[in-house]
């Protein structure tokens, strides 16, 4: 019975998210008592309404093909896993995922809010925290207003804003002012920003990273228990050379990279809905094989996008099409991650405690 299970897993991951996924994923155990077939079976990343989706069709195949009635139960349970650098973090903080592009006007920042809210969705607990210190954007693309800044405790808090606990560092300084700081500072900051702010329970703290591999992506290596890293790009040759950058970046420092996500991988025009790759094709599949890492998925380049970005209304939200695309990505992205290294020293101390 088992190794008909795992086949009808495969087969529903691959025909609904084109991935393939074995006993590695998940573990499964099942029982026969008094006749009663019963198959548990526990993924250690979110899955959101798949999981009840593959309940059914896993009852569904069995009794089709086997002629044989079967109780299944699936549980998601996101795990804390091992960092490399071995920098001990907030016990509130799980994973901690750097966003990384190597080259801005990529749309990461764009793309790090819908993931954050998309992982959301699948029932995770995600933060966000904005690291451009020069030039932080998740504020306006989040809609946070100056009540929203009032309404926080006193004292390092997160600003909580469409269900995900975020920081910036424009939460704690006056709307127009400029950062005029230098590398020590703006390293400091990111630092503060993950340590001292009071985090609540999270299962991920997504980092907006700035462009390029400087002070900050130095720091975020270095010194914050960063388990892993995605890269953002778009399908034109001049963003692949820059985030290609970013990822060698990280595979030096011994952060792993979960995959690629393209961005603006083709205009969908409003009114026809013909498709243009203004931006080329391919850049993301080919970053990826040289890297040896998933495509994750294809974002597209919707007017719609812009639009909920600028007046704080992510995308995501309201457009199915992008919510199932970004589905399958975060479903892609706690794939990948559940199989790195679990954190059995936090693992023991939760035990203890």
């Amino acid at each position: 019975m088992l190794d008909i299970i795992n086949k009808i897993i495969l087969k529903f991951f691959i025909s609904k998210f084109d991935l393939e996924i074995d006993e590695n994923y998940y573990k499964c155990e099942i029982t026969d008592v008094d006749n009663i077939i019963t198959a548990v079976i526990d993924f250690n990343f979110a899955l959101g309404d798949v999981q009840n989706e593959l309940e059914q069709y896993i009852e569904n195949a069995i009794a089709t093909s086997e002629n044989n009635k079967i109780i299944v139960k699936i549980n998601s349970n996101i795990i804390a896993h091992k960092t490399e650098n071995m920098v001990q973090g907030k016990n509130s903080i799980k994973n901690i995922i750097a966003i990384s592009s190597g080259k801005g006007g990529v749309g990461k920042s764009t793309v790090a809010l819908n993931l954050a809210l998309s992982l959301q969705q699948l029932g995770a607990r995600v933060g966000l925290l904005d690291a451009d210190i020069h030039g932080p954007s998740q504020p306006t693309m989040l809609g946070v207003t100056q009540d929203d800044l009032k309404a926080r405790a006193s004292g390092l808090h997160p600003v909580k804003k469409l269900g995900l606990e975020t920081a910036s560092i424009s939460y704690f300084m006056t709307k127009d002012d400029p950062v005029i700081w230098r590398g020590p500072m703006v390293s400091r900051a990111l630092e503060q920003l993950v340590h001292d702010i009071s985090w609540g329970e999270l299962d991920f703290l997504l980092v907006d990273m700035p462009p390029g591999t400087g002070d900050v992506a130095l720091t975020l290596v270095k010194k914050i228990p960063v388990v892993a890293a995605v890269i953002i790009t778009t399908p034109q040759d001049i963003a692949y050379i820059d985030a290609e950058k970013s990822a060698q970046m990280y595979a030096k420092t011994k952060v792993p990279v979960l995959g690629v996500i393209e961005n603006m991988s083709g205009y969908v025009c409003s009114s026809c809905g013909q498709i243009e790759n203004i931006f080329g094709e391919q850049g993301g599949a080919k970053l990826a094989a040289c890297q040896q890492v998933p495509l994750l998925g294809k974002v597209p380049l919707l007017a719609e996008i812009r639009a909920g970005s600028d007046n704080g209304s992510p995308a995501v939200s309201t457009n199915k099409a992008l919510a199932d695309i970004y589905a399958v990505i975060g479903i892609k992205i706690g794939a990948q991650l559940s199989l790195r290294p679990q954190d059995y020293v936090r693992k023991f101390n939760e035990s203890v405690s």
